[in-house]
């Protein structure tokens, strides 16, 4: 049985994503804001306990070490499940 209602609410939850974003010019956005890497490390624990992966939104002319930045970033704080997806963001905000 479910200790509380919350509990049995996120259970039938579908399972939660964070969404992290990297522009043109190797800015890295979560949540709405544009973050420095140990902040987005912080964010990422926190999200750890109801996230179970990560999707990187990396624009096409971002550089590759950004997006292994975050990559690495993400298994550090425990997601294994992460996905990148490229393409042109225009507007992150």
């Amino acid at each position: 049985m479910f200790a509380s209602r919350a509990q049995w609410s996120r259970s039938r939850c579908p399972v939660e994503r964070v969404d992290v974003f990297i522009t043109s010019d190797d800015v890295i956005y979560c949540k709405g804001n544009e973050v420095t890497a140990d902040e987005l490390l912080l964010i990422l624990r926190s999200e750890r306990p109801h996230a179970r992966s990560v999707v990187v939104y990396a624009d096409l002319d971002c550089t590759h070490g950004k997006v292994v930045l975050v990559e690495d970033i993400c298994r550090r704080v425990g997601f294994e499940q992460i996905s990148v997806a490229t393409r042109p963001l225009k507007n992150v905000k």
